[in-house]
């Protein structure tokens, strides 16, 4: 009765527009620092709705050793192809329950990392 009450009173609806534009926040600011710290690596399709953005690496880039190098740097990245097969490699962002201040900041290690190992990027 109660989840019924929360629903009727409009609640449900408020809270899926505040997250709804939250999320879009967050996304916007997770593929700003991306291209802005990495689009010369990463092709970044953008999703119309989600909590999760796929990036595509670059030809011969390997996600799984690119997730290995952020985990160096205490960053948790996973290939997509952990969750999904796909036909080039890429990574899978989480960004819900980062700030974009946090997203950005991640955004710089994970260049870091990624390009201490390619240095000629």
């Amino acid at each position: 009765m109660a989840l019924a009450d929360f629903i009727a009173e409009g609640h449900f609806t408020r809270h899926l527009r505040r997250m709804r534009l939250l999320y879009i926040e967050r996304r916007n600011a997770l593929i700003d620092a991306l291209t802005q710290e990495m689009g010369d690596m990463l092709n970044i399709p953008v999703p119309e709705a989600g909590m999760h953005l796929m990036a595509w690496l670059p030809e011969g880039m390997s996600a799984h050793l690119a997730s290995q190098q952020a985990a160096a740097y205490d960053l948790h990245i996973m290939p997509i192809s952990q969750s999904r097969p796909s036909q080039r490699d890429g990574l899978l962002f989480g960004f819900a329950s980062a700030t974009p201040k946090e997203l950005r900041a991640g955004v710089k290690t994970l260049a870091k990392a990624l390009r201490k190992k390619r240095p000629e990027l």
